[in-house]
């Protein structure tokens, strides 16, 4: 891609930083949120509903598929 190897290597730290930062806060940000209603329990949860989508510049190509994997 006529990448500089520099450039490249910053690249793939960054996808390793944000693959550790959802491991790492994962159960925070599934955790089921307890609101208050006239029920008994009444809770938001968040479920995976497919995969999706993003764009990004074409010379990010790790990037690209770790700004979105990373999170699903």
């Amino acid at each position: 891609m006529g990448k500089p190897i520099k450039a490249s290597i910053a690249e793939v730290k960054k996808c390793a930083l944000v693959c550790r930062y959802y491991a790492e806060h994962a159960e925070a940000h599934l955790a089921d949120e307890r609101i208050e209603t006239e029920a008994r329990e009444s809770y938001v949860r968040y479920q995976p509903l497919r995969p999706g989508a993003g764009g990004d510049a074409w010379n990010f190509p790790f990037w690209q598929v770790f700004r979105f994997a990373a999170r699903r």
